[in-house]
């Protein structure tokens, strides 16, 4: 007699994987970890990349002196990470490679020069920092990656596949906060990378009506009536919009945004 095989319930990781969106499994995830010596910089250098490649990173990602590459590639088909940041640090240079799970390839670069985050943030007159900007994948421009060459294509394609595509179909321009540009430099054979804070700015309007449904008080003693005050200085010719139609669409949903805004903060 054939004896009963044991049914085992469903554990509480395969009912979390099966909850989770499809649009959050199919995005790339990434790991971002630093190898080699032990130095602060590269340590908060580490930290500063995980930021720029949030959401869909591990941004709490705790490292161990014990622990290896292959410990954090075993990991990665439950965490559908595709790609691995890697920093080396060697007595000589510092070294950045990019790898794409879980069968390649995997690019490395040489570090010439990096500016921390905290540094950029000190040097700014006019800081952007919000969280809320973290919360949606970044803006990617590929800039000079076009000429002859099967690894200005290998690279356009690494990075591309870094980060989620955008649909322009259905994304809501309000949550692009965030810009991070690639720019490849022919003569010196260098890639430069930035991270940007970015805002839709409206074109086509007086910069008196921009502070005004901004919010910013402006100076009216000067005026008599609000219309005064718009109505006093005309707008240049050169900066008159030659697509009026596609910047009003743009200013309509601003407007609508910051009405709902407003509303919730009414009490």
């Amino acid at each position: 007699m054939g004896g009963k095989k044991k049914v085992h319930p469903k554990t509480r990781t395969a009912a979390f994987k099966a909850s989770e969106p499809s649009e959050i499994v199919e995005a790339p995830h990434s790991f971002v970890i630093h190898r080699g010596l032990a130095c602060p910089y590269i340590t908060d250098l580490t930290l500063d990349f995980r930021r720029i490649m949030e959401p869909f990173t591990a941004s709490n990602l705790r490292e161990k002196r014990m622990n290896r590459i292959k410990d954090f590639v075993s990991l990665s088909s439950f965490f559908h990470v595709s790609h691995m940041g890697i920093f080396n640090k060697a007595s000589t240079q510092l070294s950045f490679k990019v790898v794409r799970l879980p069968r390649g390839p995997s690019l490395t670069f040489k570090v010439h020069q990096f500016t921390l985050a905290r540094d950029v943030i000190s040097l700014s007159k006019k800081q952007m920092i919000d969280n809320d900007h973290f919360k949606h994948a970044p803006l990617v421009i590929m800039n000079n990656f076009s000429g002859d060459g099967k690894h200005l294509k290998l690279m356009a394609t690494t990075f591309q596949n870094m980060f989620p595509s955008i649909n322009l179909a259905t994304v809501n321009i309000g949550t692009i906060r965030r810009c991070v540009l690639f720019s490849y430099n022919p003569d010196t054979k260098l890639v430069e990378m930035r991270h940007y804070s970015v805002q839709v700015v409206p074109v086509g309007l007086k910069r008196a009506v921009q502070k005004i449904v901004k919010g910013t008080v402006p100076n009216l003693g000067k005026s008599n009536e609000v219309v005064d005050f718009v109505t006093r200085t005309a707008m240049p010719p050169n900066q008159r919009p030659k697509m009026m139609s596609n910047h009003m669409w743009c200013w309509h949903r601003l407007l609508k945004a910051r009405a709902t805004w407003r509303t919730k903060r009414a009490p």
